[in-house]
C-alpha cells in the first residue's frame, strides 16, 4: 500500500470521527444529558444526606440505662471463650530456600 493511500485513508477516518463527535454534540444533546445526570446525582445525594441526618437525630434521642447489666439474665451468662494458642512456626526463616 502506497504512502498516499495510507495518508488518505487516515485523513478520511479522522474526518469521520470528527463528524461523529460533532453530530453527537449537536443533535443528540450529549452534553445536556450529562448535565442532567449530574443534577440527578446531586439531588439523590441531598436526599440521602437528609435521611442520614434524620436517622442520626433519631439515634441521639435514645436514652440507654445500665439496668440490663444488673439483671439476672445477664449475670447468669457464662464465658465460653477459649484462649488462642500461638501458632507453631515450622521454619525459622520463611524466605530460605526449601531443601
Amino acid at each position: 500500500m502506497s504512502a498516499l493511500v495510507k495518508n488518505t485513508l487516515f485523513a478520511a477516518v479522522v474526518v469521520l470521527l470528527l463528524l461523529g463527535v460533532y453530530y453527537a454534540a449537536t443533535e443528540l444533546d450529549f452534553f445536556a444529558a450529562a448535565s442532567t445526570r449530574v443534577d440527578d446525582v446531586e439531588q439523590r445525594t441531598a436526599e440521602i444526606e437528609r435521611t442520614i441526618i434524620a436517622d442520626l437525630a433519631r439515634l441521639d434521642r435514645i436514652a440507654l440505662d445500665g439496668t440490663i447489666f444488673s439483671s439476672e439474665a445477664f449475670t447468669s451468662l457464662e464465658n465460653l471463650s477459649e484462649p488462642l494458642q500461638r501458632p507453631v512456626l515450622s521454619r525459622t526463616n520463611p524466605f530460605a530456600p526449601a531443601n
